[in-house]
């Protein structure tokens, strides 16, 4: 390391916007890692700094392996990371609940897959009418609840939905029986059902109930708006 690399380091941070710097050399001088322990020290997330010293070894006859040090690094960041790798897995295991949920689903109702319901770590499923009224009927799973909407293809607003639900509300509601919102300019036409979802012995109920309201909803909007431009 010498004083011409770390003036590059810290150019390059400013013109590249970076907000991690990572220095490999095969050697510090102790006043550049001073340096970096300076600048970890005296700087705000997500500023951080990394000293990092390359060997490389060989065992018997074999290739040249590198071993990278870290000698100098944020104080917190072991910290950081694993509250990070906590964060992740709790995410992971979020996704490996809703698609338990889905399989679950689509064992009791098997049919819904020819109307798109597919096994995802996602939170919710798509089902697509049978005629094209362009519209499709969504479905969830919450931590606390299931629910059913109704909305428009992908870059449709709840404004766009809106615009043509309302004129035709009371029809709807005729034909799926009560709804818990009609929905506005911000929010789909949705009806909900509070479960506790994360309990598998309520999947029984929660899907059955899902199914059935999906159905009402794709019926309703296929007799509604196969009828309405």
């Amino acid at each position: 390391t010498d004083h011409g690399h770390l003036g590059q380091i810290m150019t390059y941070l400013a013109g590249l916007e970076a907000k991690i710097v990572v220095w490999i050399a095969t050697r510090f001088r102790d006043e550049h890692l001073s340096a970096i322990n300076w600048l970890n020290e005296n700087t705000v997330e997500p500023f951080a700094f990394f000293a990092v010293r390359l060997r490389v070894v060989r065992i018997d006859d074999s290739p040249v392996a590198p071993i990278f040090d870290v000698m100098a690094r944020p104080n917190q960041w072991e910290r950081r990371m694993n509250k990070v790798a906590r964060e992740t897995e709790a995410r992971s295991e979020f996704a490996t609940t809703r698609r338990a949920f889905w399989t679950h689903y689509l064992n009791r109702h098997p049919e819904d897959a020819a109307l798109g319901v597919v096994v995802t770590g996602a939170g919710s499923n798509w089902l697509t009418p049978r005629r094209d009224v362009g519209l499709v009927v969504a479905i969830y799973r919450g931590r606390g609840d299931v629910g059913v909407f109704l909305r428009g293809p992908r870059g449709v607003s709840p404004a766009e939905v809106q615009a043509r639900f309302a004129p035709v509300a009371a029809r709807f509601v005729t034909e799926t029986g009560p709804i818990r919102t009609l929905g506005d300019e911000q929010n789909h036409p949705a009806d909900v059902l509070r479960i506790a979802t994360d309990d598998p012995t309520t999947w029984d109920t929660a899907t059955d109930w899902l199914h059935t309201r999906a159905h009402a909803f794709l019926a309703a909007a296929e007799k509604v708006f196969g009828e309405t431009p």
